[in-house]
């Protein structure tokens, strides 16, 4: 029989992601692209964090590792102008907005 094969999709939720010290016939082995992969995207988090503080955006880390702005809206893994949601259309297009221009 084949091995199963899983694909990670980064959302919402992940607050760390550890390698597995002993092989499991379950588990993907550990590879460089998978860190590299994980790597970015808690650096994408933390240069977005680190943005909107600078603009003086009120931003709460959440447990889940999303970012609720001034209590109003949210910004999801992959921290993109894509994942960020809000009830209110104007807050919501600028929001957008100010996240594509995060510096890279």
């Amino acid at each position: 029989a084949e091995p199963c094969r899983a694909v990670w999709i980064p959302r919402e939720g992940y607050v760390s992601v550890s390698k597995l010290e002993e092989p499991s016939p379950h588990c993907q082995q550990y590879s460089v692209e998978l860190a590299v992969s994980m790597g970015n995207m808690f650096g994408i988090r933390q240069r977005l964090l680190s943005w909107l503080r600078a603009n003086h955006v009120d931003v709460k880390e959440c447990e889940d590792g999303s970012l609720l702005i001034f209590g109003a809206a949210r910004i999801q893994s992959p921290f993109t102008e894509d994942s960020c949601f809000c009830d209110n259309a104007i807050v919501l297009k600028r929001l957008r907005a100010l996240v594509g221009k995060v510096p890279k």
